[in-house]
């Protein structure tokens, strides 16, 4: 009878202390239960990365505390000893000052360490968390805050670093037990790990077939690149290789980068092995993977080839849109001014003071409801700044006491009193939408008021003034990325289309429709810098599928449903030039390289929307004869026929 193997377990911590659980999905749009840290347990001992490899017997008695959850992994039928020598080798790769928070951590530690043990995997919760967070605009927004920790490894931990993000989130910090384990020494440095300057998110080191296995299963482009320190051709490129990992980290056409290290760990079997590429003769070697499956390799130190095998593996994975071979002028050109239409206009506070004052005196409601909102808010919103942006915190407690006295006030007030109320929330959001948007309470807050608003408001004669504000509450929170995620969610999502379809669709009200057409063209805005990648809007992150999810529409059904209203509104408007050009510049941006063009299309043909738009050429050609708007607004239908075949 063979030997009984030794049991492996996993420990999985959270480094937030439950703040994770309690703020992930206002911060994130999903959520998050723990920020999670984890080692493994076997024979004894608990072994984990953070300031190099460190090995602790007990095991539990680390300074990460009590673990939140045990996980069993199997057995493995290595001995202690040679288990202890497989980890001995491991720390010239592990080392402290290698250590990143997004890329090369704990996790990918223990994901390496479980495969030679006995080839399985640690969860795919824990290994793709980094990448899923950083794939939220919040996660964009952090993500140079976390890389800065790491040039020049100020911040070597894990835990450290979650606790220096903490305090730039309005949160508190979470602590950890005393423990009187001191970690491993941390060995030498090796000569060819990455510049600690040039980390990228999506370059990293693979010493393991489990874990190249797992990262060629999930990645959609992938590079990796064979080398060896006693290879000067090696060292020569490997800057460069960095270099080109920088440039392909995001997240819309994102290059895994992976350094194989033939010398170390089991980098020499990697190279040996035909399902990477091997075997590998020399080094450097360079393996390109689409979707699983190689499409080209290339030796020696030669730059160019790189780039260009490079090149190649980007187009093979990620090929251009088919409307990138149209001519489309005008589309073109909205698309180079993607800024949502937003209401920053201040009123006198004191003329505010006095219409809210009256809104609240005419229902009965308590005094702490009443003074949050004339005192508290009023105070906040009296020391803005008329230019530039605010500095330093949101005041102390504003954010326990305005969103319930604002729900409270909307529910008990009668139509007419409540834009007053909610214009409270516009003010804010045209003056102060930066810090609004990094406080987790505020975030929290968007989608109950959204979906408050669009109940409210959902009937056949909605309060004029209230509708008004509510869309421009919409239009201004768009200005912030964080924010423009959240209205964006599942969530929240379904409500603001509600208001805005039903603002574009007033048979009686020339301004409301115009209110809803800027809202309308402020959101597909937003979708279509994230669509594009576009830098400059901090928008990339918001991944596509942000707009639908479990209880929530698909981004296909939320396209369909955003372009059959648009039409419906195009074809009723006989009123604005300026109506007509918002819509169709929305539909245009809206199919312009979207993945669902061909259904949305087939959609519109059925809604005729051809005879649409060739009366709101006659419309406008009438309306404003030879003026320069008109041949602006003719052009954009025109580039909407050619996207649609409309001809």
């Amino acid at each position: 009878m063979g030997a009984v193997g030794e049991p492996v377990q996993l420990y999985i911590y959270d480094l937030s202390n439950g703040l994770a659980a309690m703020w992930g999905r206002s911060l994130t749009g999903q959520d998050v239960e723990g920020i999670w840290h984890t080692s493994l347990v076997l024979h004894g001992m608990e072994v984990f990365f953070g300031q190099g490899v460190s090995i602790v017997s007990p095991p539990g008695t680390t300074h990460h505390g009590v673990p939140k959850k045990k996980l069993s992994c199997g057995i493995t039928h290595l001995d202690k000893e040679t288990f202890l020598e497989y980890i001995d080798n491991l720390r010239e790769t592990y080392r402290a000052d290698a250590y990143h928070l997004l890329s090369f951590n704990c996790n990918t530690f223990t994901n390496d360490v479980l495969g030679f043990l006995n080839g399985s995997s640690i969860p795919a919760y824990i290994r793709n968390q980094p990448s899923e967070i950083m794939s939220t605009p919040f996660g964009q927004q952090m993500r140079p805050m976390i890389e800065q920790m790491f040039v020049g490894r100020r911040t070597p931990s894990a835990g450290a670093a979650v606790n220096n993000l903490m305090p730039q989130l309005g949160l508190t910090p979470p602590t950890a037990p005393p423990t009187s384990q001191t970690p491993v020494p941390v060995p030498r440095l090796a000569d060819d790990a990455p510049s600690v300057e040039s980390v990228a998110s999506n370059l990293q080191i693979c010493t393991s077939a489990a874990s190249l296995r797992t990262l060629l299963s999930s990645s959609p482009a992938l590079a990796i690149m064979f080398t060896s320190p006693s290879c000067p051709p090696c060292n020569a490129i490997k800057p460069h290789f960095e270099a080109l990992a920088r440039k392909h980290a995001s997240p819309r056409e994102r290059i895994d980068f992976v350094l194989a290290e033939t010398h170390v760990g089991a980098g020499a079997e990697v190279a040996r092995s035909p399902e990477f590429g091997g075997p590998i003769t020399a080094t450097p070697t360079f393996v390109f993977f689409s979707r699983g499956k190689p499409v080209g390799e290339c030796k020696g130190a030669n730059r160019q080839e790189l780039e260009t095998q490079i090149a190649m593996l980007a187009l093979t994975t990620y090929p251009p849109h088919p409307h990138t071979k149209l001519s489309l002028p005008a589309l073109d050109k909205l698309a180079s001014n993607l800024n949502p239409i937003t209401f920053t206009s201040f009123p006198s506070l004191d003329t505010l003071e006095q219409k809210l004052e009256s809104s609240l005196r005419s229902s009965s409601l308590q005094p702490e409801t009443t003074d949050a909102l004339s005192k508290r808010v009023l105070g906040y919103l009296r020391g803005l700044p008329a230019s530039g942006a605010p500095t330093g915190v949101l005041p102390p407690g504003l954010l326990n006491v305005w969103p319930s006295a604002t729900m409270t006030a909307l529910q008990t007030l009668p139509p007419s009193a409540k834009f007053p109320v909610l214009d409270l929330v516009r003010l804010a959001l045209a003056r102060d939408a930066s810090r609004l948007s990094s406080s987790p309470a505020f975030l929290a807050w968007i989608p109950s008021l959204l979906s408050h608003l669009a109940s409210d408001l959902d009937n056949d004669t909605p309060e004029r003034s209230y509708l008004l504000t509510a869309l421009r509450v919409i239009s201004n929170a768009l200005v912030s990325p964080t924010l423009t995620a959240r209205i964006l969610a599942p969530d929240a999502l379904s409500s603001v289309t509600r208001l805005v379809l039903r603002a574009l669709l007033d048979p009686q009200d020339p301004k409301m429709r115009s209110a809803g057409a800027g809202t309308a063209w402020s959101m597909v805005a937003r979708v279509f810098a994230a669509r594009v990648g576009d830098a400059s809007l901090g928008l990339e992150q918001i991944q596509q599928d942000a707009l639908g999810g479990q209880g929530g529409e698909s981004e296909e059904e939320w396209e369909a449903e955003m372009a059959s209203g648009l039409l419906e509104a195009l074809g009723e408007e006989s009123d604005s030039v300026e109506v007509v050009h918002r819509l169709a510049a929305s539909l245009g941006l809206l199919l312009y390289k979207s993945p669902y063009a061909d259904e949305i299309r087939s959609l519109l043909e059925v809604l005729d929307i051809a005879a649409t738009l060739t009366r709101k050429e006659d419309m406008v050609a009438k309306a404003a004869s030879g003026a320069e708007t008109a041949k602006d607004v003719v052009a954009v239908l025109c580039d909407v026929k050619t996207l649609t075949g409309a001809q």
